[in-house]
């Protein structure tokens, strides 16, 4: 309410308020799954066979994607 009154009353200010307020439950989501995927097999695999920069894109973030 406090972001509407103080931008103003358009479309575009309530999907900015919006996405200010609602992004907290899905960090929370996306951070306890990386927590447990951090904890699983073949993230050690990956961390033997090369380089650790490579493990978030290549083994964490394709697991955290939801399935359709």
């Amino acid at each position: 309410m406090i972001v509407m009154y103080t931008l103003g009353a358009s479309l575009l200010n309530i999907f900015i308020a919006l996405s200010a307020v609602g992004w907290a439950g899905t960090a929370r989501v996306v951070r306890s799954q990386t927590l447990a995927l951090k904890n699983k097999e073949f993230i050690d695999a990956g961390r033997a066979l090369g380089p650790h920069s490579a493990i978030m894109p290549r083994h964490i973030l394709p697991n955290c994607l939801p399935l359709e």
